[in-house]
Formats: structure tokens, C-alpha cells, sequence
């Protein structure tokens, strides 16, 4: 999978999968708010241009593709090799 296929994963799938409950009340046809396990206020939401998804935390200063959220909140490593094993490895995730 490349880089690119890899930031058009689902990632609301992947947030409801990891433990992050969705504020209904907040969300949009563009977006949904999440609360994660640590409490953080999560903005995932759909690019229809470019049919990506990108997430903002509203509770820090960090955002990104599905890349950045594995690389900082689940393996704690900026290293794109150990995100395509994560992902190869929890495909049912997504």
C-alpha cells in the first residue's frame, strides 16, 4: 500500500475501532467530533477533493493524515515502516 492509499483509509472506522466515542450532536456531513481514551478532542473529517481524511486535535496543536495520528498517538515514532507493519498488521481496523 502507498502513501497515498494509505491516507484514504477510513479514518472514522479507525477512531471508533481505537476506542473514541463520536459526538453526534457536533458533527457535520464533512466531519465528526471524537473523544479519545486520553480525553483528547479529535476533528476527523473527509477531503471529496482529494477523497483523503485528515484529523485535528482540538485538544493540542497536532493534525494531519492518518499517517501522522499512527505515528504520534500509536507507535510514538515518526518512522513510515512501522506504519505500513501497524497497518498490514490491524487492517481490520480500518
Amino acid at each position: 500500500m502507498d502513501l497515498e492509499d494509505i491516507k484514504r483509509l477510513d479514518i472514522f472506522t479507525f477512531l471508533e475501532n481505537l476506542g473514541c466515542i463520536e459526538d453526534k450532536k457536533k458533527g457535520s456531513k464533512y466531519g465528526k467530533l471524537y473523544k479519545s481514551p486520553e480525553g483528547n478532542k479529535i476533528w476527523a473529517r473527509y477531503d471529496y477533493k482529494t477523497e483523503k481524511y485528515f484529523y485535528i486535535n482540538l485538544s493540542g496543536s497536532d493534525k494531519g493524515s492518518i499517517i501522522d495520528y499512527i505515528q504520534r498517538y500509536i507507535i510514538k515514532r515518526n518512522n513510515i515502516g512501522l506504519v505500513r507493519k501497524y497497518i498490514d498488521n490491524n487492517i481490520h481496523l480500518f
